[in-house]
């Protein structure tokens, strides 16, 4: 199976776009669309392929792809004058046209599964952009109530929502809202770890119950102690 594929990074390596708020923007545009398609690879593992790092510029800074470790490292062009006159969305579209083009060329070279990429590629325009991602529904111990946790993005906030549907009622929960970190986001660790913690409660709590972020369908209210600080992440597994 190889290494686990843990994320795509778009470097720019350029002078166009300056190091400037102009730069910032660019950044922010690239992670949202990397983040968005990794995700949308559903796990997917290249052979012995740990990262993907596309490095744009106008000129290639090298020739072919090659590798450090497990780090795929692939250079390639970009027009740096059509990407800074585009509007927002153009300039997502065009980003995600860089990127997937530049993952099928190395589909194409070390025999990865090109259909993956396309599909990825496919999803986010049939999404129109928007970033959801669900996760699989769960049912409470009694078995009468179904929940699930859901992920939605924009290019600098994450919020975690949370699903519930008790017979025909069906609610949906802010369960918090923060900065979007991309691929390194803890949200993604915190929905897949949501359960129903009895059968009123469905959300995470740790072992030792230091850190819980929770719904309570009798309630109709949230519980949470988590904090989410400029670079604070939430590295520990909740349980």
């Amino acid at each position: 199976m190889g290494a686990s594929l843990g994320d795509i990074t778009i470097y720019y390596d350029g002078t166009a776009i300056a190091d400037n708020v102009v730069n910032v923007e660019f950044q922010i545009t690239a992670n949202y669309i990397c983040d968005f398609y990794y995700k949308l690879l559903n796990g997917y593992k290249p052979t012995k392929t740990g990262r993907i790092c596309i490095t744009l510029n106008k000129a290639k800074v090298w020739d072919t792809p090659w590798y450090f470790g497990s780090i795929c490292n692939v250079s390639w062009l970009i027009d740096e004058q059509k990407y800074l006159s585009s509007s927002k969305m153009d300039k997502y579209k065009y980003i995600l046209e860089l990127l997937h083009n530049a993952c099928i060329h190395l589909a194409e070279i070390y025999d990865w599964d090109k259909a993956v990429f396309k599909n990825a590629y496919d999803k986010i325009y049939k999404q129109d952009f928007y970033f959801s991602l669900s996760y699989p529904e769960k049912k409470s111990r009694d078995r009468k109530k179904i929940a699930q946790a859901i992920i939605e993005k924009t290019d600098l906030i994450t919020t975690l929502y949370l699903i519930v549907r008790i017979e025909s009622n069906i609610e949906k929960i802010k369960l918090f809202e923060k900065k979007n970190w991309w691929w390194w986001d803890s949200a993604y660790v915190i929905a897949k770890n949501c359960r129903w913690l009895d059968n009123i409660s469905f959300g995470i709590c740790s072992n030792d119950s230091t850190q819980f972020a929770y719904y309570s369908i009798t309630g109709k209210n949230v519980s949470s102690n988590l904090s989410f600080k400029e670079n604070n992440f939430l590295k520990r597994k909740a349980n």
